[in-house]
């Protein structure tokens, strides 16, 4: 007999999406399933619109008191197993339940189990962000901690573990996600599988939109760290090495956010924090590549078929200006001025290698290679810069021929 399964739906003026929520957990292939909706207060006709979904769905109005009350109501009146979170405008792919109930009974020392997932705008198109993200158990804490890479929606929890953690902290109001996911790996592992089960909406009007606001997540995210890792004062080279991944995380990301609002004044104050937290950041390309991109909204970060490469250029070389050209520049941070405009450049080079401007790559790359002759030792540069000069049409080709022969060398071998 398969273990029962409680999917738990907070919702809060939600009719215009909670019936095709609801319908994609109907939907799954798993037998043995129960449907809670909380309607935190609800001024719309959300009731309506949940009541007509059918019988299998038990429907609780309670007074607007946050999405974190409204879940551990849910917990509360569960009887499964398992628990899921699903947000009320967010759908499941068929066979979301199956996978992550085979691989939770499978493991049974593990807490919860999640998936991968891909964000979709308000009539269900796939957008190009998504997450295939998985860590091995043992360094999935540290990982949170620098930033959380997983959707709610995505993780299935053992019942029994949410218990005895307590639930949601209902003290944050939009990263009540993140403490959880803190959490959990005390009571177990946390395993993962790759595959995409779960599409995340992107709506400026969903339960999620708290998310959008920079500041207000800018002061939760300070509230979350400060509870679970203590004030950000002090020396950072004296804190523990999570205490300060916590919070060198913590203002790069909110940098971001800013960035994605077009706030470039406070990005760059917390981006310069960031570096301060752990200068060692500035030697890292990816801390460059996902600043180029911040100009990007939610759901198309990283798809170079919507990046200016001016607006991004521009946005990441005055923020770096206005860093290591302040007068009061910190001494951990002038030494690492030309490395960070090196990584800069190629990460500035890479963006215009995907657009497939390739002399706008070439400028980029030879600008990063003078500035940092040691990146000529890397691969990875120098063969993105020899390739530059094959040109759009020989590279195209060249590309194309490669799938091909890696596909037909695939089928040969088997």
């Amino acid at each position: 007999m398969s273990s029962l399964v409680t999917v738990a739906i907070p919702v809060y003026n939600g009719s215009h999406y909670i019936a095709q929520t609801i319908g994609s957990a109907q939907a799954q292939s798993y037998p043995d399933v129960e449907i809670i909706v909380i309607d935190d207060g609800s001024t719309d006709d959300t009731a309506a619109v949940v009541q007509a979904c059918g019988g299998d769905v038990q429907y609780v109005y309670q007074k607007n008191q946050g999405v974190s009350a409204a879940r551990n109501h849910a917990l509360h009146l569960s009887q499964g197993k398992y628990i899921v979170f699903l947000d009320a405008d967010d759908l499941w792919k068929p066979g979301y339940l199956d996978r992550l109930v085979s691989l939770l009974e499978r493991h049974p020392a593990a807490a919860a189990a999640y998936c991968g997932y891909q964000y979709i705008d308000p009539q269900n198109n796939l957008l190009f962000q998504h997450s295939t993200q998985v860590v091995d158990p043992a360094a999935f804490y540290s990982t949170i901690v620098a930033g959380n890479f997983i959707a709610i929606d995505s993780v299935l929890i053992r019942k029994s573990v949410l218990e005895r953690i307590g639930g949601f902290n209902s003290q944050f109001h939009g990263t009540e996600d993140t403490d959880l996911l803190l959490r959990l790996p005390s009571q177990g592992p946390v395993i993962g599988i790759s595959d995409i089960l779960v599409l995340v909406r992107v709506d400026p009007h969903s339960l999620s939109s708290i998310s959008s606001n920079p500041s207000h997540m800018a002061q939760d995210n300070l509230r979350l760290f400060q509870h679970h890792f203590g004030s950000p004062s002090g020396d950072p080279y004296l804190w523990t090495s999570l205490k300060r991944d916590a919070y060198r995380g913590y203002y790069f990301w909110t940098g971001v956010r800013f960035l994605q609002v077009n706030q470039s004044q406070m990005a760059a104050q917390y981006i310069e924090q960031a570096f301060l937290t752990d200068p060692q950041i500035c030697s890292r390309l990816d801390t460059f590549y996902e600043l180029s991109l911040a100009g990007q909204p939610r759901g198309t970060r990283g798809d170079y078929r919507t990046i200016d490469l001016t607006k991004s250029s521009d946005t990441l070389l005055t923020i770096l200006n206005r860093i290591f050209h302040s007068p009061v520049i910190a001494p951990s941070l002038s030494s690492r001025e030309t490395v960070a405009y090196a990584n800069a450049y190629w990460a500035l080079g890479l963006l215009a290698y995907g657009q497939r401007d390739l002399p706008l790559c070439r400028k980029h790359l030879a600008q990063a290679a003078r500035l940092n002759l040691r990146l000529l030792l890397r691969p990875a540069l120098t063969t993105t810069l020899l390739k530059t000069f094959l040109g759009s049409t020989l590279l195209n080709k060249v590309t194309r021929w490669r799938r091909s022969f890696s596909s037909h060398a695939y089928t040969r071998s088997f």
